[in-house]
């Protein structure tokens, strides 16, 4: 398997595990170098490798990437959970954004999606972590570990570069 065919393999065991989540949550570096996180909505329901997100110019969020680009994306669905590791910018493509646009984003951002107060960010996922599991299963494997003092089979686990 090449290089290229595992990053196509990687993506899409990413897409599928976070198909459904709508809601992930985004960490930032603040000035003086702590972590902040936050909930954020996806715009992009299809997963190529990158994450599109809508929020306010004025933001702490667009201020945060703008110092330093390295971000977290974290999102947790029944029995899954999947961390990426990126790189963010503010992108200024006009169609885009209102491709991206949506009824709950202006209600969010209290303005039109498409409006100049509307940024548009995208997350380069460089590489992530994943954890996926059946709920009912993982459940009885910790009864079992309990009772045997084995360690649980937790589900899958995997590193992926993307």
């Amino acid at each position: 398997m090449g290089n290229t065919d595992g990053k196509t393999q990687a993506v899409e065991t990413i897409k599928e595990l976070i198909d459904g989540i709508s809601t992930c949550v985004i960490a930032t570096h603040t000035a003086d170098g702590g972590i902040v996180t936050r909930p954020m909505g996806v715009q992009d329901k299809d997963f190529d490798g990158d994450l599109w997100f809508m929020t306010s110019r004025d933001s702490d969020l667009v201020e945060q990437i703008t110092a330093n680009d390295q971000v977290n994306v974290t999102f947790v669905g029944k029995g899954t959970w999947v961390s990426l590791r990126g790189r963010a910018e503010l992108v200024e493509d006009p169609q885009r954004k209102e491709e991206l646009a949506s009824a709950l984003t202006g209600a969010f951002l209290q303005t039109d999606p498409k409006s100049p107060e509307a940024a548009l960010i995208q997350v380069n996922t460089e590489a992530g972590e994943y954890w996926s599991s059946e709920g009912a299963k993982t459940v009885l494997e910790i009864i079992k570990a309990r009772v045997t003092g084995d360690r649980p089979d937790a589900g899958q686990n995997d590193t992926v570069q993307l």
